[in-house]
């Protein structure tokens, strides 16, 4: 495991607060604390940033939890004063944190938004599970929306969840929401070296039959967005969804397209962020958000 390391960061300037979403299944303790994102929330405090949790449902659906964001994401301008803040979100947390920011209440509010392996645009496998008129609507949802209920959710709802994940129903969205020009958006996006053993797992081989090359879960080819960037994970790494929110918290070098190699996500992370403040002072200094 990679020691925290202040002298990673480079920026001298201010930091807005960074709001952390995560994806499906998973939850946070509360607003300040969690235990789905590894190493990050505290590697991202030792470089100076105020970090938040989404507290959303592991279940809800994108709209459910758009509304539960945007409750999280004002008592966070008020506890800390600012106008705006940063969002990293991971998977389908990408997808209810581009609901939120069109929600009209969070306009003027996000400086940024970063989704890290999320399916943009829809999968096709989901597409074809949501066509299901008997089981998954009859017998499966039933079931996850009791276990949601079991571990905290609000207004679980897996069915809504798999039919707002189909590629008609993302398209729609994008057709309807274009991007935010205020907004900086950041994609990125994960990749095996070929040979990799993930690329051969049974989960991984089924999505790929539907919806191409991807990480165990995210297709590549549904996280174009915004700024992308697909990410090469160093050979032998076996990289898989849930590395991308360093829940296992294993150091795998990233390879960006411009040749840089970054020790691991947290690095990654760190430029990205730096990166983003330094946009948000030049674009937004002291003005307030309107």
């Amino acid at each position: 495991m990679t020691a925290l390391d202040e002298s990673t960061s480079s920026y001298t300037g201010k930091r807005l607060p960074v709001l952390f979403v995560h994806g499906l299944h998973d939850r946070d303790d509360n607003l300040k604390r969690s235990e789905q994102w590894g190493r990050i929330p505290d590697w991202m405090r030792a470089h100076g940033s105020d970090v938040w949790f989404g507290n959303e449902d592991a279940f809800g659906s994108v709209d459910g939890n758009a509304a539960e964001l945007l409750k999280s994401l004002q008592v966070i301008l008020e506890q800390t004063g600012e106008e705006r803040i940063h969002i990293i979100a991971h998977s389908k947390g990408g997808l209810d944190a581009l609901n939120l920011a069109c929600l009209p209440e969070a306009r003027g509010h996000i400086a940024s938004l970063v989704m890290l392996a999320t399916m943009i645009h829809g999968m096709r496998l989901c597409t074809v599970l949501a066509h299901d008129p008997l089981v998954l609507p009859h017998v499966v949802a039933p079931i996850v929306n009791r276990h949601g209920r079991k571990i905290g959710d609000v207004n679980p709802d897996s069915l809504g969840l798999l039919r707002a994940t189909t590629t008609k129903a993302c398209e729609a969205f994008l057709r309807e929401n274009p991007p935010i020009p205020e907004i900086e958006y950041r994609s990125l996006a994960f990749a095996l070296e070929e040979g990799d053993k993930r690329k051969f797992d049974i989960r991984a081989l089924l999505i790929g039959l539907f919806d191409g090359e991807n990480d165990g879960i995210a297709p590549l080819r549904s996280t174009k967005y915004g700024n992308w960037m697909v990410l090469h994970a160093a050979k032998g790494s076996n990289f898989c969804h849930a590395d991308s929110c360093d829940f296992s918290k294993r150091d795998v070098p990233l390879t960006a397209p411009d040749k840089t190699v970054y020790p691991n996500l947290l690095y990654l992370l760190s430029a990205v962020i730096d990166e983003l403040d330094e946009i948000a002072e030049m674009k937004f200094g002291g003005k307030r958000a309107v």
